[in-house]
């Protein structure tokens, strides 16, 4: 994960962020789940905490909000060389 500007979080701060990372993963279905990863989930509300907050639904509220954003592209499931015929 990257290192962010205010360097440390207090361990409550921690605790919170752990139970929004886990509670965000937990409301997305299983195949976003399977097109994301918890840790862009876990950096994105280590932005929003870096920046002061620390409510619980406000953190992941703003990580479904998100979370399309993070989507890693499906992979084309036709081939290259027949996607050329259509």
């Amino acid at each position: 994960m990257r290192q962010f500007e205010s360097g440390a979080f207090d361990p409550d701060t921690v605790i919170l962020m752990r139970r929004a990372v886990d509670q965000t993963w937990d409301c997305l279905p299983h195949f976003q789940q399977a097109l994301t990863s918890k840790e862009a989930i876990a950096e994105a509300i280590c932005h929003l905490a870096a920046d002061g907050e620390r409510d619980l639904v406000r953190l992941c509220t703003y990580a479904l909000t998100i979370v399309p954003v993070l989507l890693k592209p499906a992979p084309n499931p036709i081939p290259s060389h027949l996607r050329e015929l259509r």
